[in-house]
């Protein structure tokens, strides 16, 4: 991801170095001839709004790398803490005790675990620490408070039943033709 990053902030410091060079007419050096090379390439034609449309084109691929990165980074936080809420959950809850403890003074504290780099749409799954604390403990600690009675669950135990057979209660003794058939129609 990293070296993504930096390959495109290198396209477009070139482009930008090309494009001053053509405002001011300046002559080619032996780099610029080289970068110009890279351009042609990418650029077919090395006219000023052709190398603005691949700066945009290069910024739009940043931006997309760096919502990418904020997704990743959010999601390895997320994993982590789920994880550390599997081993320990005390220490999940202490920690997030310890942030409104921090958080004292205001009225609406927040979680503070998720990065602030990514867009508003993906900032915050919890509005402040005792919504995460509560969702947690609600996933994690509580009972089972489905309706195993359910009207649905009987439709989808009927259609199951219907499309897969039932068990063998009794013993079973395969038949040996039937089954050497079978295992030679088999690929491993």
């Amino acid at each position: 991801m990293r070296k993504k990053v930096e390959s495109v902030r290198k396209k477009i410091s070139i482009v930008k170095a090309e494009i001053d060079r053509l405002k001011e007419n300046r002559k080619v050096t032996k780099k610029g001839r080289r970068n110009r090379e890279i351009l042609q390439k990418e650029c077919k034609v090395l006219s000023i709004i052709s190398l603005l449309s691949y700066i945009e084109r290069q910024k739009f691929a940043l931006r997309k790398l760096k919502r990418a990165f904020g997704r990743r980074r959010k999601n390895e936080e997320a994993r982590v803490l789920n994880q550390q809420f599997e081993n320990d959950a005390g220490r999940v809850y202490a920690n997030m005790r310890e942030m409104l403890a921090k958080n004292e003074n205001c009225d609406r504290p927040k979680y503070e675990g998720v990065s602030r780099n990514t867009f508003e749409d993906e900032r915050e799954r919890f509005g402040s620490i005792e919504e995460a604390s509560s969702f947690w403990r609600g996933l994690w600690e509580g009972e089972r408070t489905g309706n195993s009675q359910a009207v649905w669950l009987d439709e989808v135990r009927h259609v199951i039943f219907n499309k897969v057979s039932p068990p063998t209660e009794g013993d079973w003794t395969p038949e040996t033709a039937e089954a050497v058939g079978v295992l030679k129609r088999k690929k491993n």
